[in-house]
């Protein structure tokens, strides 16, 4: 059952994701077409793993 509420939430969060943002995640300030952010995705956020 706890597996199965985790997934559902996790799939919530996702479906509330937009695809392009619209807005700086913690200014909350509207991005312009060539800000930065737009071309950001989830592997950019990613630490590079070192010392394998």
């Amino acid at each position: 059952m706890r597996l199965f509420l985790v997934l559902l939430s996790l799939g919530l969060l996702i479906g509330c994701e937009t695809m392009t943002p619209t807005e700086y995640p913690l200014s909350e300030e509207t991005c312009a077409p060539g800000d930065p952010v737009q071309d950001m995705s989830s592997n950019d956020c990613v630490l590079p793993v070192t010392g394998l």
